[in-house]
């Protein structure tokens, strides 16, 4: 069994001045965007895989189950809150890679465009 380092000011400077030395500046906007463009923006040219807004092949797939699909749903429509999606202008196509919100774009995208939703079964 190896023994604990210590960390002691001067291990602590030595790492507080390395992070202040990689530190960049993020440059970001919110912009809100309705549902219907978000999705459109989405849904648009998916299968040529030329649309504005995509999903990376890194993120996982889709793994909410119809419960957790319809309480975002269901949130929407009471007009609740749901958390921000991030996208990442990540091309020189005015393309947007999606890093946060995968899971509700699809949600959202199978749901208007009446994939894998029963409403009134």
């Amino acid at each position: 069994m190896s023994p604990k380092k210590q960390i002691t000011d001067e291990i602590k400077e030595i790492a507080e001045a390395e992070i202040k030395e990689k530190q960049k500046p993020v440059d970001y906007d919110t912009i809100e965007y309705p549902i219907e463009i978000i999705i459109q923006k989405y849904h648009d040219g998916k299968d040529k895989d030329e649309n504005e807004l995509f999903i990376p092949d890194y993120q996982r797939e889709m793994r909410w189950n119809e419960e957790m699909q319809s309480k975002l749903i269901e949130s929407v429509i009471l007009g609740l809150p749901i958390p921000y999606i991030f996208v990442a202008d990540v091309t020189d196509e005015s393309r947007l890679e999606i890093i946060d919100g995968t899971q509700r774009i699809r949600t959202l995208d199978n749901f208007i465009n009446n994939q894998y939703f029963c409403l009134f079964c």
